[in-house]
């Protein structure tokens, strides 16, 4: 058994954090821990970790918005962008944005911003939403 076989026997893998059974006085409940052992309280993730999560989620957004706007490969490159970037909201949630979508669905880029920015979203990420609105309005140019 290679090391890391045996690491994932003893510690077991998790795909969401829990309190890792061993308990001490610095940490009654445990130690939040997630994936193989990894101990999110003293170690956390590393950058090129986070990156590297980062490109899965992107990717496997990218795959689930394929699949459920049939329009998707007709789309300007920097609107499938803002409709990845607000899909890590969700992407039901996401699809929750009918108005908007319709807009999309046409191409319509003020519609979209519109719809965008009419939205408890907006209201929420607040800086994000004008910098998606102002990306959609400008056609991707910068």
């Amino acid at each position: 058994m290679t090391l890391e076989e045996e690491l994932e026997q003893d510690e077991g893998y998790s795909q969401f954090p829990y309190r890792d059974s061993v308990r001490s006085v610095e940490h009654p409940e445990g130690i939040w821990t997630v994936g193989i052992g990894r101990n999110l309280e003293e170690v956390g993730i590393y950058h090129d970790e986070a990156i590297f999560m980062l490109r899965n989620d992107i990717s496997k957004r990218r795959f689930q918005l394929e699949q459920k706007l049939k329009y998707w490969s007709l789309l300007p490159g920097d609107i499938q962008e803002v409709l990845i970037n607000m899909s890590f909201m969700g992407v039901g949630r996401l699809m929750g944005f009918t108005e908007m979508l319709k807009a999309v669905a046409k191409i319509d880029r003020e519609g979209m911003a519109k719809e965008m920015m009419d939205s408890l979203w907006a209201d929420q990420v607040k800086g994000r939403a004008v910098r998606l609105k102002n990306k959609i309005l400008s056609g991707g140019v910068k």
